[in-house]
């Protein structure tokens, strides 16, 4: 399942017909993909790194990454900036 969420401090009123999920404190790979990037290399690179770093994904419930997008960007911007955060852990 895919969630486009906001970062709130505190879950209240959650309006009708949207839900409230929560992120777990884990630690993450982290990879900063820039503009004009391959989204497809950004991916390939991290996946690598975690490899080599001797680290394997951490897929707490159905979690298996996320990405992190700067609240001021267009969100139908075909060449994104965002964060990508996949969960690890040591092998």
């Amino acid at each position: 399942m895919h969630y486009a969420v906001v970062e709130v401090e505190k879950v209240e009123d959650v309006p009708e017909g949207m839900t409230s999920i929560s992120v777990p404190s884990l630690t993450y790979a982290k990879c900063e993909h820039r503009k004009g990037q391959s989204i497809e290399k950004s991916y390939n690179n991290i996946y690598e790194w975690i490899k080599a770093q001797e680290l394997v994904e951490n897929h707490v419930g159905n979690l298996t990454h996320f990405e992190r997008y700067p609240m001021n960007q267009d969100p139908y911007d075909n060449d994104p900036e965002l964060t990508i955060m996949i969960p690890v852990v040591k092998k």
